[in-house]
């Protein structure tokens, strides 16, 4: 998008203002409240900052009208004093669920692999001497500048010191996808298993909220259909992160007993033993798939290798570990996230 990504809240404010109680606006209602606000004395191409919502899932156009949907919302909800700027907070979601994550991931992935690291700043540069051409738009870096995390240099850009965690980790995404083993992990995919990580991650957004950690609750993501080797399936956070830095990284398992009863592969042992205590396992257990609901919480065990392997029942196997115990979670009864 040519105009800044600024011009959504100029947008949103508008749509806020015309629509009516079910969030819907008239498009041109929307556009000439656009127009009575100039800003910095430009007046960019409303027509376009549309379409650039829309693209990314924040609006829905439709015979003249917006539709103004949840994610739209959830981003004006982070502007409770109706700035025009954006603030760090939106920075963040929208950096986090369009750029690293969301509609823009592919473009972002392929800018940021051209970057070199630097070992001894601890960050990572490209420079137009050094490095291969990036081969993007102008429009695509000036969005990421604007977002605060590229840091323009004389010959080229750097990662923005508050960033470089999250670029680190979501480079490394992109390493050991195969269709076939992609294929092969939806095959294997047990009946609980999709149901268990919905629950997670409904969990998840509720505790984060809780927490008053409302960006990072709306930033969790369940990774596990794209990263199939990754060892874990939910990326989310431990409490506020303004890095927007994944460092709760979560094993889901699933079953329908509410007692824990699950198989344990050598790859996420191998991961959960270099993550730490930054690796959970979530145990859900009690799932009633035929009747649509959840009997149990889910039992929370953080570095499992050094906690929950000390009261549980173990049964070596070629593969990895069947792990059994006599635990289960608070009995709840809450129908199972679709």
């Amino acid at each position: 998008m040519e105009n800044k990504i600024s011009e959504l809240n100029r947008l949103l404010l508008a749509v806020k203002e015309v629509m009516d109680d079910s969030g819907v606006a008239l498009i041109n209602s929307v556009i000439e409240q656009c127009k009575a606000v100039v800003i910095e004395g430009i007046m960019p191409e409303h027509n376009e900052t549309i379409r650039f919502a829309e693209k990314i899932g924040f609006i829905k156009q439709g015979q003249k009208k917006l539709h103004l949907l949840i994610s739209g919302r959830y981003f004006l909800e982070l502007n409770k004093e109706s700035m025009y700027d954006l603030l760090p907070a939106q920075k963040n979601y929208i950096l986090r669920t369009c750029f690293l994550h969301g509609h823009f991931r592919e473009e972002t992935l392929f800018l940021l692999y051209k970057f070199s690291p630097d070992y001894k700043d601890n960050t990572f540069r490209w420079s137009a001497i050094d490095d291969t051409p990036l081969k993007v738009e102008g429009w695509f870096i000036e969005r990421l500048i604007e977002l605060g995390l590229l840091i323009p240099m004389e010959s080229g850009f750097e990662i923005s010191s508050q960033y470089i965690n999250a670029v680190s980790a979501f480079l490394d995404e992109g390493k050991g996808w195969t269709l076939e083993s992609f294929e092969q992990y939806l095959a294997e995919k047990k009946e609980v298993g999709d149901i268990a990580e919905r629950a997670v991650f409904a969990y998840e957004s509720e505790r984060l909220a809780g927490l008053g950690c409302e960006v990072e609750a709306k930033c969790i993501r369940i990774i596990s259909r794209l990263r199939v080797n990754a060892g874990y399936d939910i990326e989310s956070f431990d409490n506020a992160a303004p890095g927007i830095n994944y460092n709760r990284f979560i094993e889901v398992k699933g079953a329908k007993s509410p007692f824990i009863r699950f198989f344990w592969t050598e790859n996420e042992m191998t991961i959960a033993k270099k993550l730490g205590k930054n690796y959970w396992i979530y145990f859900q257990g009690g799932i009633d798939a035929k009747n649509g609901v959840i009997n149990n919480d889910p039992l929370l065990f953080q570095d499992p290798l050094n906690t929950l392997m000390k009261d549980a029942d173990i049964t070596n196997t070629p593969q990895g570990l069947i792990i059994q115990g006599k635990m289960k979670g608070v009995e709840v009864s809450k129908p199972i996230k679709k």
